[in-house]
């Protein structure tokens, strides 16, 4: 009977040590294991985070650079087309009419000369406190630079006008009327021209 008693008290014993020390580190173990578990999963999804972001950043940089070739390559073609038509002109200018050309190449080369002028100018006066659109010399020089943009236009206009109607003529040589046309516009040309070398002469004697 002491011997029954004395096992189950040893079996008592034993459970209540099992509850008291076993199932609390299994719990703890077991709480470690999904922490360890979590932040695994944690560390995978940043990664993943990370490694999508870069490659989200890389194709948002391949696009980038798609579109500044693209751009390029446009504004590439845009500038040759743009020689390419300045040679057809120059080179029919220069056999129909050189003088146009000349005062034309002319024109261009002294408004750019003076948007530097006039740039220098409107710095100049802003470093005294002045604003360049009140000041009437200031007016005076920009007024005067529009009236060679328009001279320089002008003669464009006709050396175009002239060009195309030389094609028209020769694509129908029995077309006279494209001849006369070609041989007007340039008259008019060569006057607007020696009109606008005039003006030009007035402006750079103006001091």
């Amino acid at each position: 009977m002491d011997g029954g008693l004395k096992k189950l008290g040893v079996g008592c014993l034993g459970i209540l040590l099992f509850f008291w020390f076993v199932v609390p580190a299994i719990r703890f173990v077991s709480a470690y294991l999904r922490g360890v578990k979590e932040d695994y999963d944690t560390r995978v999804a940043q990664r993943l985070a990370e490694r999508d972001a870069a490659a989200e950043r890389q194709r948002l940089e391949e696009q980038r650079l798609m579109a500044e070739t693209a751009r390029k390559a446009e504004e590439d073609a845009r500038e040759a087309s743009r020689l390419k038509r300045e040679e057809r002109l120059r080179n029919f200018s220069m056999k129909e009419a050189p003088v146009l050309w000349t005062v034309y190449q002319d024109l261009q080369g002294a408004i750019v000369e003076q948007d530097k002028r006039i740039a220098d100018l409107a710095k100049t006066l802003e470093a005294f406190n002045k604003n360049p659109r009140e000041d009437a010399d200031y007016m005076r020089i920009c007024s005067m630079r529009d009236e060679m943009v328009s001279a320089r236009d002008s003669m464009r206009t006709k050396i175009e006008d002239a060009y195309l109607a030389f094609c028209k003529f020769q694509a129908t040589p029995s077309r006279k009327d494209y001849d006369d046309l070609r041989k007007k516009t340039l008259e008019d040309g060569i006057k607007a021209a020696e009109i606008a070398a005039r003006r030009f002469d007035e402006m750079r004697s103006i001091k």
